[in-house]
């Protein structure tokens, strides 16, 4: 794969990286939080029984696994959500240290964030 042929190419790949570490991936941040956020087990209140059905008094039928379940995949939303986070600020930072080497890709990538931030919101 070829790189970039002049600073103007440079600062258009490089907005791309700023862009994605500053609002595609953050995106995905927010998606794994709620994620995270709503995963709570609701039906496995309704799953606790006790005795009966041939279970000893105490049992809890299948509510614990489901518990442990939803436990993990919390951890495993919020680290996500961390590592997308710290990946999002790597590219950020790659994107504007790198453009610091070229005039013309640093004029680029600027105008180039005025304009996505516009196009976002910000």
């Amino acid at each position: 794969m070829a790189g970039p042929e002049s600073g103007y190419d440079l600062g258009v790949d490089l907005s791309r990286l700023w862009w994605a570490g500053k609002y595609h991936i953050g995106e995905t941040v927010v998606g794994h939080m709620e994620a995270a956020a709503n995963n709570v087990p609701s039906e496995a209140g309704d799953l606790y029984r006790s005795g009966g059905w041939g279970a000893p008094d105490g049992a809890n039928g299948p509510a614990a696994a489901i518990e442990s379940y939803a436990s993990k995949l919390h951890t495993m939303l919020v680290t996500n959500a961390r590592n997308f986070r710290e990946v999002g600020e790597a590219l950020v930072l790659v994107a504007n240290d790198y453009a610091a080497t070229d005039q013309a890709a640093r004029d680029e990538l600027n105008n180039r964030k005025k304009q996505i931030q516009q196009v976002e919101g910000h």
